[in-house]
């Protein structure tokens, strides 16, 4: 018995929708974090940021990566 053929568009759209609502997601977080000016901010938090931004500077770069190879 053969296996059926899987065409790609229908996994892709489902991670497509998930990885928007990671967008969602950190959108909100970021928008709950402290300010630059709140007395509590630590020096914990500036890594954790930096962190998260070099992380998503891997994502973009990835991204990048899909976009040119599908011209």
């Amino acid at each position: 018995m053969s296996k059926p053929t899987i065409e790609p568009a229908a996994p892709y759209e489902n991670l497509h929708l998930v990885a928007r609502d990671y967008l969602d997601r950190l959108r909100q977080s970021l928008d709950a974090l402290q300010q630059p000016d709140d007395p509590s901010l630590r020096w914990r938090h500036v890594h954790t940021m930096a962190q998260v931004n070099a992380r998503l500077a891997q994502a973009c770069k990835l991204l990048d990566e899909i976009t040119t190879n599908t011209k």
